[in-house]
């Protein structure tokens, strides 16, 4: 086992954070829906009962508090001063599976929020016509672990409203798509019973997007669903690039029928420039881009009947980064709040 709870660690960007929390990694209209297949040939004999009868959206943020204040007192700062945090998302190290409520879980469950569970369980180990993949000992263990964490933390109160493994998986070296489908293929059935099972992408990934997609795509049509959503990690950064439009995303999870989402979000992954007011409004609401904006994109799926997940802001506040918002007069605040109302 490796970095048990050091996702609340102080860093100057957030890469540096993830790397020391085991997650290495780090806008567009919603596409029209393409001929697939259906959701009850795909997944009927997998999928249990869907545990919830709608999919719920809540608008969160993940906040690290830095060496200076306790983790609860720097998300209840956030959500005093830009909008009540509904969700949080929580990194585990390498094969972690805790079973008692780090910080940032026991802030949530003090919030009444719900968490986003985020596991990285072994993916390599042993070779053969397979490729290389752990051994069935070692996926029945890590599996067990993980159902023992999320039961755990369940029972002492926290609302998991979904699971991921490798959130953003092109960040960690050594994992290829094979061997993060073959993850969720191997525990997507005993997770499910438990929670939602998502996958999260880099939205700096956008030319892997369908490779680290454990279901259906247009490429691979007659793939077997494991995953009840996407959601990508969707900066400032990768909206301003003009190619990594949101729609990438949104048409790989509406070809398979899945929810969407934006799990983490902010000016830069990696501690580059703060937005200006115009782009800042433009890559969060629909009066900067009425087309290409998280508000936008989320709002034209709500309207046409297509399930939304969670969208969550990320803030190091230990570090120098510049997604960090710590005082009333950010412009920002405005736009995330106009965000957080249409949802």
């Amino acid at each position: 086992m490796t970095n048990s709870d050091n996702c609340h660690a102080a860093s100057p960007s957030r890469r540096r954070f993830l790397q020391q929390a085991g997650a290495t990694g780090l806008a567009g209209m919603t596409a029209p829906l393409l001929a697939r297949p259906t959701m009850d040939a795909v997944t009927s004999s997998l999928r249990p009962p869907a545990r919830q009868a709608a999919v719920d959206t809540h608008c969160g943020a993940t906040v690290v508090a830095g060496h200076s204040k306790p983790q609860l007192t720097a998300l209840q700062a956030w959500g005093n001063l830009v909008y009540p945090i509904g969700v949080v998302k929580c990194f585990f190290g390498d094969q972690h599976y805790p079973t008692a409520p780090d910080p940032t879980v026991s802030a949530a469950i003090k919030l009444g929020a719900e968490v986003i569970l985020c596991y990285r369980p072994t993916f390599s180990g042993t070779s053969g016509p397979g490729g290389n993949k752990p051994s069935k000992q070692q996926l029945n263990h890590d599996q067990a672990d993980m159902v023992s964490s999320i039961e755990a933390l369940q029972n002492a109160g926290a609302k998991v409203t979904a699971v991921t493994m490798y959130s953003e998986p092109t960040g960690t070296a050594g994992l290829s798509a094979d061997q993060y489908n073959y993850l969720y293929k191997w525990n997507y059935s005993a997770l499910r019973k438990l929670a939602r099972v998502g996958c999260c992408q880099s939205g700096g990934a956008a030319d892997q997007i369908a490779n680290y997609f454990p279901g259906p795509t247009t490429a691979h049509p007659s793939a077997t669903l494991y995953t009840d959503g996407l959601a990508v990690d969707y900066y400032g950064g990768n909206y301003l690039s003009g190619n990594k439009p949101l729609s990438l995303w949104t048409s790989v999870a509406d070809y398979a029928r899945v929810a969407f989402g934006i799990w983490e979000s902010g000016d830069s992954a990696t501690g580059g420039p703060p937005l200006k007011k115009a782009e800042a409004k433009a890559y969060i609401t629909s009066a900067g881009d009425p087309v290409n904006s998280m508000q936008a994109v989320l709002d034209n799926r709500k309207a046409n009947g297509l399930p939304n997940m969670h969208y969550l802001w990320f803030q190091n506040n230990g570090g120098s980064g510049p997604n960090r918002i710590l005082k009333s007069g950010d412009f920002r605040i405005d736009f995330l709040r106009t965000l957080q109302q249409s949802l």
